[in-house]
Formats: C-alpha cells, sequence, structure tokens
C-alpha cells in the first residue's frame, strides 16, 4: 500500500479561479480518508491531482516520501472510481473488471481468475455477462468498484461513487465499501458532500470550505470539538444552533454567558470558563446542538433556558421542536467564497506560496474583518473560518414521542453545559486554547 502526502498544494485554473489554495494533508498507509465539503469546495479536483489528472499550479505530491508531482497516473499506481460509473457500454460486466487485466497483458486464465475473484467479492458475481445497460445503479456501481480494485492499486481513489443512488441503496453500499476497503488494507480517499458517508465511513475526516482545509481529525473528534463555526454547521442533523452572545466574569465564582436575555453560568472549575474569562466583556458565538438540550418540567439554576415553541416536525421516532428563546442566532454561509482575485494578487499566489491556510483569503482578496458598528443589527465580521451573520432564529432540540407539547407551549430546557461550543466573532474555536 502507500502512504500520500500533500505540500502547499494550490490549483488555478486558467481566468483565475482559484480551485486548491495551500493545501497540506497526510494519509497514512491503509487509511479511508473522507474529503467532505459543500459543491465547489475543491475537493474533487484535490482527488484529481492525486490521480494524476490534474497538474498542480504549486505545491508537491509525496507518495511513499516519495516526490511524485510529476509521476504519470501509471507510475502512481492508483483505480479511481467515479460518480457516473464509467463503463464501457459495449462491454458486458465481466469485461469492463477484467479490461484494465487485458491493458497490462495478462493472460486470459489468469484474468478471468482475478475477475470473479473480484466481482464474487462485491456480490455481482451472477451478473457478469450482463451488458451495463441490463444492470440497476448498484450494480453498475459495484462493477465499476470491481474494475477498480482487480488490479491491486497502492491507492483507491472514490469520487462521490454513491451520489446517483437513492437513500437506501446509498446505506447498502456505504457498508459494502467500508468492508471491502478495511478488508483489502488499501489507502482510499473518498470523496463526497453527504455529511453520514463522511461520519460513517471515515477513519478520518477532512472538511473542505473555499479551496482550503478547515479542520481534519476523526469523525468523533470533529463532530465534537470542530476548529471553526464552519465546521460545526457544516456537520450535525439537524444543524447546531448558533448564538451570540456576551460575556461576563466573575473571578473565582463562575463566567456568566448571556443569550437575549437569559443567562447560562459556566462554573469557574470547568477549564473552559478560564478561558472564556478572557473576553470579559465582548461577545462571542455560542454553539448547542440539538442532543444537548432536554426538556424540563421545573428549571435549574444557571443551566436552564425559557423559550416558546414555534412548530414541531414528527419523525416517529422523535420530534424536532422549533423553540423561540429571544435572542440573535448566527447564520453560517457554506457556500464557497469568491475565488476570482485580483489580477496582481492572482500572480502574487502563482509565485509566493501563502504560509497560512486560515490567511489564504484574506491574502488573496486584501479585505479586512471589520468590528461591527451596532450591537443590534449589524453584521459580524467576515471569516475565513466561516462567513456569518445575525439572523432570528428559533433553537431545534429534539424530543421524544412521549412527551405531549404543542406550538405556543413554554418550555423549560437544560442546557448541558459540557456540550457547548464557542467561536469567536472570526468563526475560531475558543476553548482550543488561548486567545
Amino acid at each position: 500500500m502507500a502512504t500520500i502526502g500533500l505540500r502547499g498544494v494550490s490549483k488555478v485554473f486558467s481566468g483565475g479561479s482559484i480551485a486548491l489554495a495551500q493545501v497540506d494533508l497526510d494519509v497514512a498507509d491503509g487509511e479511508l480518508m473522507v474529503l467532505v465539503g459543500p459543491s465547489g469546495c475543491g475537493k474533487s479536483t484535490l482527488l484529481r491531482i492525486i490521480a494524476g489528472l490534474e497538474e498542480p499550479t504549486a505545491g508537491t505530491l509525496y507518495l511513499d516520501d516519495e516526490d511524485a508531482t510529476n509521476f504519470t497516473p501509471q507510475q502512481r499506481q492508483v483505480a479511481m472510481v467515479f460518480q457516473s460509473f464509467a463503463l464501457y457500454p459495449h462491454m458486458t460486466a465481466a469485461d469492463n473488471i477484467g479490461f484494465p487485466l487485458r491493458v497490462s497483458g495478462l493472460p486470459p486464465e489468469q484474468r478471468h481468475e482475478l475477475v470473479v475473484e473480484s466481482a464474487t467479492a462485491l456480490g455481482v458475481h451472477e451478473l457478469l455477462e450482463r451488458w451495463p445497460k441490463q444492470m440497476s445503479g448498484g450494480q453498475r456501481q459495484r462493477v465499476a468498484m470491481g474494475r477498480a480494485l482487480v488490479r491491486d492499486p497502492r491507492i483507491l481513489l472514490l469520487d462521490e461513487p454513491l451520489s446517483n443512488l437513492d437513500s437506501g441503496l446509498r446505506s447498502e453500499l456505504r457498508a459494502e465499501i467500508s468492508s471491502t476497503v478495511r478488508s483489502s488494507g488499501i489507502t482510499t480517499v473518498y470523496v463526497t458532500h453527504d455529511q453520514t458517508e463522511a461520519l460513517t465511513l471515515a477513519d478520518r475526516i477532512a472538511v473542505m470550505r473555499g479551496g482550503s482545509i478547515e479542520d481534519v481529525g476523526t469523525p468523533g473528534r470533529v463532530y465534537d470539538r470542530p476548529a471553526t463555526i464552519f465546521v460545526a454547521a457544516f456537520l450535525g442533523t439537524p444543524r447546531i444552533n448558533l448564538f451570540e452572545a456576551w460575556v461576563w466574569n466573575t473571578v473565582d465564582s463562575h463566567v456568566s454567558l448571556r443569550i437575549g436575555e437569559q443567562t447560562i453560568a459556566l462554573p469557574w472549575q470547568d477549564p473552559r470558563a478560564r478561558q472564556l474569562a478572557h473576553y470579559h466583556g465582548e461577545r462571542i458565538i455560542v454553539g448547542v446542538r440539538a442532543e444537548a438540550l432536554v426538556s424540563l418540567a421545573e428549571p435549574l439554576a444557571d443551566c436552564t433556558i425559557r423559550g416558546r415553541v414555534r412548530y414541531l416536525e414528527h419523525h416517529g421516532h422523535e420530534s424536532l421542536a422549533f423553540v423561540d428563546i429571544g435572542a440573535a442566532g448566527i447564520e453560517i454561509d457554506l457556500a464557497p467564497p469568491p475565488r476570482t482575485p485580483p489580477a496582481t494578487k492572482l500572480k502574487q499566489l502563482r509565485q509566493r506560496p501563502v504560509t497560512t491556510m486560515r490567511g489564504v483569503w484574506k491574502r488573496i482578496t486584501g479585505t479586512q474583518p471589520a468590528e461591527p458598528e451596532d450591537e443590534s443589527d449589524s453584521e459580524l465580521p467576515a471569516a475565513t473560518a466561516g462567513r456569518h451573520q445575525k439572523r432570528s432564529s428559533g433553537l431545534v432540540m429534539r424530543l421524544p414521542p412521549s412527551v405531549e407539547v404543542s406550538a405556543g407551549n413554554t418550555l423549560n430546557i437544560g442546557v448541558r453545559r459540557e456540550l457547548l461550543h464557542f467561536f469567536d466573532l472570526r468563526g475560531d474555536r475558543i476553548d482550543a486554547g488561548f486567545r
């Protein structure tokens, strides 16, 4: 198998469109790395650079610590599975799977044996004599996987292989892909915009936005401790609740978070309280996921907020309650930022590497985040970590089906303080370290 290393990889297309900006990433031997992010964030371009189908404008690709930037796809020994299956319509399933072996000159007897072995492992051995038009979408994708795996590649690349399938089949094939890849031990890079695929498949996740990597880590770490407000908003269903809060510090006692007209207190014994104390008298953004909220019969001191139910969504096993708590919500812009800089800045990017991922858009566009002029209606400053602004918002929480709640009811909502997330106005996580 192989390790993959990307160092300062950038890609600028003709016309000045920036697809990638100073990407650094390591993929371990046998690891299943998932690149996830919204459409247009550069994840497929990065995959094609690893495959050798695109040349980087700047940066270096290492395979097993060897500079492979100028290697051909054949020299890299990679196999790729595409979103569109890309099967040859004039060939049977057996011929499609065996095509790479035929090109390599393998004798027919050995070729047939390997084709049957690959098809059996993927559950399509009974379809070997069928044409692509006679197979379902899931069957065609299995054949495409078989064609990629039959020649025992060093690296397997999958570019949104399940996006054209229905939800039930996606779930089934996710399990098969995970089992096949892990049993083979092939180093795999998987591209998707579906957070469910990312969280269920990956050994590690790289969350991308606007040509840069926002966060890298295990699915649990990235979900539980997102590095930026963008990552927090992108992962999780329903989306994380984000509210503006004022920080007030009572030394050796607690830190108060003023959310609208309500207050949550963090005791001084909580290590995060000491970090938040550095923001005394300032505004921050507080994130709380639906699973960190619970309906209470009676309020508890310092960790309860009250709200009025606006409406309910019933999902059978649970209900989602949308609750107005009288606070300024934060809306995250998940779309990619503008990626066509002025010609002079573009020239600088081509000639000189940007040393930090976080500063890349500031350096390209020349923009500076501005402090809000007014507390009530002002936009929060744009940030590389996730552009965001205030909005009228409701809090979303989960309720068990046994709880009888109707629109207009008032709820006492208990907050699990240990599950709160804190971000500064630029969108960076606060409790990752002192400011």
